[in-house]
């Protein structure tokens, strides 16, 4: 439509949209374009939600980000944790499977812990609406102190279909938490890093 083809170089996709709907408007919006687009993805749910169509947007877009494959090795936890074993010092992290492997899981992570999703958002789940674990609980991680709070934190995330881990509280000011951005080219070389540290 002509709104589409005369709109600036940059547009943000539709909010609380449907997977049909998002994927509906980045078509819509591919096709009028002159050129192809680069496609900025800036959340899990996003990511997992339009890697599904990728084949079908690639015609229209370019994607900065890696195959899924590769992302879902850094978005699962389990997998990220599995592959970083003996590279960098890893929490004690336990995958919370059933109900039944709670009070074994607190013994062995220790108190308090934090309980995070497997991945963020519910990857089975074809309802954009469904919010993110962050949006649902306050936190990208709840602190448990005890079975009881371990307990009622499992129950509700699980209720809203999220797989868990638990995972041993590193101690330490927020001012601690550093981080490594890449990015890659893709035969591999490093085309750009930055350092960042939380205030």
């Amino acid at each position: 439509s002509p709104d589409l083809a005369n709109s600036p170089a940059g547009k943000a996709c539709p909010p609380d949209a449907t997977e049909r709907e998002l994927v509906d408007f980045l078509v819509k919006f591919g096709r009028a374009r002159r050129q192809v687009s680069v496609l900025f993805l800036t959340d899990d749910a996003s990511i997992v939600t339009v890697h599904r169509h990728r084949p079908l947007l690639e015609e229209w877009y370019r994607f900065p980000l890696s195959p899924w494959p590769i992302l879902q090795r850094i978005l699962l936890k389990d997998q990220l944790y599995r592959s970083l074993e003996g590279v960098v010092p890893v929490p004690r992290t336990r995958i919370l499977a059933e109900e039944s492997e709670l009070a074994d899981a607190a013994r062995e992570i220790g108190s308090p812990a934090l309980v995070k999703p497997v991945l963020r958002c519910v990857s089975d789940s074809h309802d954009a609406g469904r919010l993110p674990f962050e949006k649902l609980f306050g936190f990208k991680a709840v602190l448990v102190h005890n079975l009881e709070e371990l307990t009622r934190t499992y129950r509700a995330a699980r209720a809203r279909g999220f797989s868990l881990l638990l995972q041993q509280e590193i101690d330490g000011a927020v001012s601690s938490l550093c981080s490594l951005g890449l990015y890659a080219s893709r035969d591999g070389s490093m085309a750009a890093a930055f350092t960042s540290r939380k205030l």
